[in-house]
């Protein structure tokens, strides 16, 4: 019997992106899809089920950006996948014109809230946003009435994009998987410490704060280091990033201009003694839970959280870390803290991905019906 084709899309997003292969692609494929990814260059994973389909390698700002969708086009009219899952707003169009031309069904894998971002934070010129953000928010309208369904990657999105039928939409979050075996967590020392910052390197991610955190920390923890592991998109911040590395040689960069592995993230998470949240708070991510959060927890990595109500809570109910008011910060009193502290004494629940799975295969299940 034929296997039945799911393409999911991407058009930043490497073919190995950790949600597109590593969870929906996997998950997929186990229970019984033939599934194909579209994405920017990557480690192109081996399955016999899943298949890459590389668009290669450009910047966020490149004209070759630009014309990425029309690629995707073209696999998708090779491919003929009973589904096409979109996981970006710049393929809504080419899902569209799928719809009305050929008839096939596709999903939107919303995994930010677009117009909102482009609306709040700084990636383009202020005169812009608005325009910018509007034509996002009418193509997600135009979608609410032809996609079959619509996987939400946060639950504050069922509000914030409340013009999307209930009916067809799901919260899938983005929970990590789970380990096959816990790292062996040695006892921290103070005067030792090394802390691990994760994810896209940037002053909206709370880069800055970490710099000036882990210099503080210093004070009292003499050798302390800091592992920076993870993209940053913009030249700017990349420059003076290396700039102030430059004279901070306690700071490693892994990554930076290149993409790191996922399966190098998670090794880092397993040999470091503390993972740094400190993502500012603004209107964009003020409701979400950030993506390491799920992460660390679900290795028993210590944490130090932004002072924000949703993400303190959400560390102290498994147990896993201190919070922090980055504008009185107390070295003595913070690392004090974190010593005379036992974390993680009981199995977390809530944080893992293969809660989710039966999620997706339903919903699925429903748009194939």
């Amino acid at each position: 019997m034929k296997k039945r084709t799911i393409l999911i899309a991407s058009v930043l997003k490497p073919v190995d992106d950790t949600r597109a292969f590593g969870k929906l692609g996997v998950t997929l494929e186990k229970h019984g899809y033939e599934v194909h990814l579209v994405g920017r260059s990557g480690s192109a994973p081996t399955s016999p089920n899943i298949t890459c389909h590389s668009l290669g390698s450009f910047s966020r700002m490149s004209w070759r950006r630009v014309f990425a969708p029309l690629q995707v086009l073209v696999k998708i009219l090779q491919v003929k996948p009973e589904v096409l899952i979109v996981t970006t707003h710049e393929l809504l169009i080419v899902a569209v014109i799928n719809r009305i031309i050929f008839g096939r069904l596709f999903i939107y894998d919303i995994q930010e809230n677009y117009a909102a971002n482009i609306r709040f934070g700084d990636g383009f010129p202020t005169g812009l946003r608005g325009l910018i953000a509007g034509w996002v928010r009418l193509k997600e309208r135009l979608a609410a009435r032809l996609a079959a369904g619509f996987w939400l990657a946060e639950k504050c999105y069922l509000s914030e994009l409340n013009f999307l039928p209930a009916s067809r939409v799901w919260v899938v979050e983005n929970k990590a998987k789970k380990p096959s075996q816990l790292p062996a967590r040695k006892q921290m020392n103070p005067a030792t410490l090394s802390l691990l910052f994760t994810g896209t390197l940037s002053g909206s991610t709370g880069l800055w704060s970490a710099l000036d955190l882990a210099r503080s920390l210093r004070q009292v923890s003499p050798e302390l280091t800091l592992h920076l592991a993870g993209y940053c998109a913009r030249k700017s911040e990349l420059d003076q990033l290396r700039e102030e590395l430059k004279r901070q040689d306690y700071i490693t960069l892994e990554g930076g201009d290149t993409l790191v592995p996922h399966s190098r993230v998670l090794e880092l998470i397993g040999q470091k003694d503390m993972g740094l949240v400190l993502n500012p708070v603004s209107t964009v991510n003020e409701h979400r839970i950030p993506t390491k959060l799920y992460e660390y927890v679900a290795y028993r990595l210590p944490i130090l959280v932004m002072q924000h109500r949703p993400w303190v809570e959400f560390v102290h109910l498994h147990q896993a870390g201190v919070a922090i008011d980055l504008r009185y910060p107390d070295p003595e009193k913070l690392i004090a803290a974190l010593i005379g502290q036992s974390f993680y004494g009981q199995e977390p629940t809530g944080v893992f991905w293969e809660e989710e799975e039966a999620k997706v295969i339903e919903a699925l299940r429903r748009v194939l019906a």
